[in-house]
Formats: C-alpha cells, structure tokens, sequence
C-alpha cells in the first residue's frame, strides 16, 4: 500500500515537472518574439509610410494641385505613382475631383496646426503626353516649392473619383475614391511621406468590422467628396 502511494506521488512530481517546464518555454518564446515591422501596415485605406530617416521639422508645405491619372492614361490602366512606386488601376474620374481633392488637403493640413501651408499655381510645362509629365512631375513639385519658399511639397494623384448614385439613406452605388499623397523635402528631393486612401463605401451589412466607419458616417451613403475628407483627415494626423 505505502509503494503504492510512493508511486503516485512520484508521477505527480513528474507531470508538475513537466507543466512547469513547458510554461518556462513558452514563456521565453514570447520574451524573443520578433517585433512586428512598424512600417508594413494595412493597406487598404490611409496608410502613411514615413521615411525611415528622421526628417528634420517641416514648417511651411505648398500643397500643389492634384494630378489626374486617369486623364493622363485612361481608365483600366495600372500605372504607378512617381512618388511612392505602388501599382493603382485608373477609373472613372469626375470633373474637378483633383480641386476638390486638393481644397480637403489644404484643410486638412491647417487643421492639423503644425504646418504654414502655402499655395502657389505656378502652370506646369504645359507639356500633355502623360508619360513626360510624369517624368518631369518632381522638376515641377521641387520649383513650386522653391518658389513658394517651402520646406516641402505635399503632392497628389487621383486614380478614381466616383459619385454616388442615390441618396443619404438609399443608394444604387456607393461613391468610391483612389488616390494618394506624398511629401517631398525640397532641400533634397526625397519623399519623406506618403499615403493612399482606396475606399468604397460598404453597409454595415457588407462589412460588420465597418461599424466605426459606419458611425463616422452616421448611418448615411456620403458623396464622394465626404468619403475624400475621412480618408485624408485619417492619414494627415501622421504628416511629419
């Protein structure tokens, strides 16, 4: 009888020893865990990517006026921006969606109260072949820049720009907008930031993890040009 109970106790320390020495090993895995990347994030609407160099203090960005890729290249086509060197494919782009795009910008910044944001409208080369626009699109950003005395140029291109088709609370189809921005530093050149926002509005239905979004809307389908204001006031927050 007392073997007995000798050869219980003895199991039970073996199977503590056990549990004991499996906890001790999960536990230093999860110490050496490697660190997510801080710069790979979602990507599916505003994702500002700063430059892994620290920038030195911005005070006065010229917001230059958006760039239409879709006039340039036609709808269904995948080009890529100068800037950030992510692929988009071009859509429908409504008439003076680049002004309006470019006005939420400027907004945006003031609001953000770090920056002096300027305007300057100086005309670009003139040129209308896309693919030598682009090419001379960062001579263009850097000499507005100059020329307004900033220290950076907050650029844009707009790759959809649909309206909705309906109302606040009954749509046929959503609006839908793609388009992106970038910080160039005028002493060298460099793009210091950048962001996109590609976003069609779901309903809740469609997307139950939308319901934030749902509620910033407050329950309503919102034009275009309110779907634009929540993408670049959500990215601009990180601006550097």
């Amino acid at each position: 009888m007392a073997s007995m109970v000798m050869a219980k106790k003895n199991s039970m320390k073996i199977i503590l020893g056990a549990l004991i020495c499996t906890l001790l090993t999960l536990s230093c895995a999860s110490q050496h865990k490697k660190t997510p990347d801080p710069q790979k994030q979602d990507t599916a609407s505003a994702v500002p990517v700063k430059d892994k160099q620290s920038p030195e203090s911005i005070g006065k960005i010229v917001v230059a006026p958006f760039a239409d890729m879709t006039a340039l290249h036609g709808e269904n086509q995948t080009v890529f921006c100068p800037f950030c060197l992510s692929s988009f494919t071009t859509g429908k782009v409504e008439a003076e969606a680049a002004q309006k795009l470019r006005e939420i910008s400027v907004s945006a910044v003031k609001t953000l109260g770090r920056h002096e944001v300027l305007l300057n409208d100086m005309p670009s080369s003139g040129d209308d072949d896309g693919a030598a626009s682009l090419k001379k699109e960062r001579v263009y950003l850097m000499a507005l820049g100059k020329a307004a005395g900033a220290d950076a140029v907050l650029a844009g291109h707009v790759y959809r720009f649909i309206e909705r088709k309906g109302a606040d609370y009954a749509v046929e189809s959503p609006a839908s907008v793609l388009f992106d921005l970038d910080l160039i530093r005028i002493a060298d050149g460099h793009t210091i930031w950048s962001a996109h926002v590609d976003e069609t509005q779901k309903s809740l239905m469609e997307n139950l993890f939308s319901f934030k979004t749902f509620m910033e809307h407050k329950g309503k389908w919102v034009p275009a040009v309110e779907l634009s204001r929540h993408g670049i006031e959500k990215a601009i927050k990180s601006l550097p």
